[in-house]
This record gives C-alpha cells, structure tokens and sequence, in this order.
C-alpha cells in the first residue's frame, strides 16, 4: 500500500494501524496538554479488550476528526517497508459495524487496521 501509516501499541501484542492523514497530532505524556486531554481520551487497549503495556510510555493520538486516543507508543512505517494490507470479511466479527477493516503485514509486524467510527460506537 502506497498510504503512510502510523503503527498504535495498544497491548501485550497487540498493534492497530491508521493513515498517517488520520492523525492531527501526537502528544507525549510530558507535554503539557496531556492531563487536560486524557479524560476525553478513548483508552484503546480497554475499548478492544486488552490490558495496556506498563512498558510502554503512553502517549494520547489527536485525529483529524476531533478524537482523541489513548495507546501505549507510535511508531510510523518506514517508507521503505513493503506492506500488504489482507482485507477482512466483516462477518468474521460478532461486533457490527467492525472496529477492523484488515490486517497490515510487514517488516515483521503485523497490526489491525482501524475503523475510526465503528470502533468510537463499539468502545465501552
């Protein structure tokens, strides 16, 4: 896939993906925007069922479209990585709409790519 994407920790072995024009801003938890916006944020790893990382430093994902989520780090894909996205049935997924469109592969990693608005509806 030609699209920039940024790879979200979320858990224990668990990463999910979104374009890079997702994303307005990241913000560290040093900055210090980051206590005014965490009440507002999503909390990734408790809206998909997973604990969070305690390694990770944690970080709050500002989106394009006025979200905000928690998740344990980023990372973006080096443009020289070769990624093959596999598209994903939605009947695989007892939740509807689902949270995931597919699976991005590559660079020995492997993350789910997100529904921005079908995992907002699904989020506890």
């Amino acid at each position: 896939m030609a699209a920039a994407w940024l790879f979200l920790s979320v858990g224990p072995g668990l990463e999910v993906a979104l374009p890079q024009g997702a994303v307005h801003r990241l913000v560290h938890r040093d900055d210090p925007e980051f206590k005014s916006l965490l009440p507002e944020s999503l909390d990734l790893a408790a809206a998909l069922g997973s604990a969070p990382d305690p390694t990770l430093p944690g970080i709050l994902v500002r989106l394009a479209s006025g979200a905000i989520w928690r998740a344990g780090d980023a990372t973006l894909h080096r443009s020289d990585e070769a990624l093959r996205y596999i598209a994903l049935s939605p009947d695989l997924f007892a939740l509807q709409p689902p949270w995931c469109r597919g699976i991005l592969e590559g660079g020995g990693r492997w993350a789910y790519v997100v529904d921005e608005e079908a995992l907002r509806r699904a989020a506890p």
